[in-house]
């Protein structure tokens, strides 16, 4: 199933972002179809040794490697060096009775440039946008709440429009975290684009050293996996079936 572009960049954003956009049945709706849109481009996005990548290579390609950081952020529960992190919260409004609370989720993501390795070669991939579909780890309610004392996570909920009071008066506070940790065998999906590497050597203006870049797909984001493309598709379809 595919969208237009405006239409497949609204559904990552209400994807990437959850329910503070639309109500929580609409979200559900656009979320579910996002991962069938996931899915479906997983499965016709060709897999490609980083080697074989050239100017002519034309739409999206799919790349099993190892990220290697170019430099690390700390994971806001694990506090462990990370390319990467998805930390996804979710809570019931308490504006109004507890039959009619309203569930709301927030999404807090970062992630920066980093360098995937196969046998064939090095490309460079793009911090955003980005899916981060990694392995979720359950977080520790009481845990959760330290977390979201730290002035740096703070500031990552107010630019979703919440704030710490809002998610600690919640009721029914859970939360998973999603790594991508350096020298971890991933997928990558994403549109390959060439350019001049200013930092590197060659042959001065003649024949200047140039770059291999995954970004972001027109319309949608980069999709990094810790898994195999296969392992990949069965979570997908196990959510959006």
């Amino acid at each position: 199933m595919t969208y237009p572009p405006a239409v497949e960049l609204w559904i990552w954003l209400v994807l990437m972002v959850g329910t503070p956009l639309v109500g929580a049945t609409a979200a559900a709706v656009i979320r579910w179809r996002a991962r069938r849109s996931i899915a479906s481009q997983v499965r016709r996005t060709p897999l490609c040794a980083i080697g074989a990548i050239t100017d002519n290579t034309r739409g999206p390609v799919a790349v099993h490697g190892t990220t290697r950081a170019l430099a690390t952020l700390h994971a806001p529960v694990a506090t462990v060096p990370v390319i990467g992190f998805r930390l996804t919260i979710q809570f019931d409004d308490p504006g109004g009775r507890e039959a009619s609370s309203r569930p709301q989720s927030l999404d807090l993501s970062q992630i920066v440039e980093f360098d995937l390795v196969d046998a064939t070669g090095t490309l460079r991939v793009m911090g955003h946008p980005v899916a981060l579909l990694a392995a979720p780890r359950e977080v520790d309610p009481a845990t959760l709440a330290v977390t979201l004392t730290r002035p740096d996570v703070e500031r990552l909920v107010q630019q979703q429009g919440f704030s710490v009071v809002d998610l600690v008066a919640g009721r029914n506070l859970r939360a998973v975290e999603r790594l991508l940790l350096p020298d971890t065998e991933v997928y990558v999906l994403g549109q390959p684009r060439r350019e001049i590497d200013s930092s590197g050597g060659g042959a001065g203006y003649r024949a200047p050293p140039t770059r291999l870049w995954l970004e972001a797909p027109r319309g949608t984001a980069l999709i990094v996996a810790d898994c195999q493309r296969d392992l990949l598709l069965q979570q997908i379809q196990r959510l959006a079936g």
